[in-house]
């Protein structure tokens, strides 16, 4: 393998890049060397400056993690959730105040995701340590999202905790024609009093 094909197969390894994309980058940063050094810059500063949090597995700063020692979160409640996007996304709607949980990925059988290979083991070391007495999974409604979920709940169903799931259903703004019958249902019975 030359070093091109290194580089796009490295670059193809980032969620969501195909082998398309991936070489209009490499074309990118080698037609505008700029660019290049700008990036290189900025992957230096995430190496020194950012990493995984060892115990909720979201992101540190400078070594701080941004959730697991403020004072000013509630540390009985756990958010589950696949990766540190998802984070973010609670943190700019500002509707959720607690701790997270990153697993990282969900199962997935199929591409040699087995439950092992998430952070289920330091989930259950947390806990064990009867702080937190509610957890919410909020990872994807797809199979894979399903199949992780189920296997958290019998989990943490274990340590008599207050188990929930979000919502599924309707989104905001979306009509009953365009729904699927498996959302539909969902919505219907994850009704709410009004």
């Amino acid at each position: 393998m030359n070093n091109y094909d290194e580089i796009i197969e490295e670059l193809k390894t980032i969620l969501g890049v195909g082998k398309k994309v991936a070489e209009r980058i490499f074309n990118k940063l080698v037609i505008n060397p700029a660019v290049n050094a700008k990036l290189s810059e900025l992957l230096s500063q995430i190496t020194e400056q950012f990493s995984q949090c060892p115990i909720c597995f979201s992101l540190m700063k400078d070594n701080q993690c941004l959730f697991c020692y403020n004072d000013l979160r509630d540390n009985t409640k756990l958010c589950i959730v696949t990766n540190v996007f998802d984070v973010f996304t609670f943190e700019k709607a500002k509707i959720f105040n607690g701790l997270y949980h990153v697993l990282n990925q969900e199962i997935n059988v199929k591409n040699g995701i087995t439950p092992d290979k998430i952070t289920v083991k330091e989930l259950e070391s947390r806990l064990n340590d009867k702080i937190i007495n509610e957890v919410i999974i909020a990872v994807s409604s797809t199979f894979e999202g399903e199949v992780t979920a189920q296997y958290l709940k019998n989990i943490i169903e274990k340590y008599h905790i207050k188990v929930s799931r979000l919502a599924r259903g309707i989104p905001i703004g979306g009509t009953l024609d365009y729904i699927d019958e498996a959302t539909l249902k969902q919505a219907l019975e994850g009704r709410k009093d009004i």
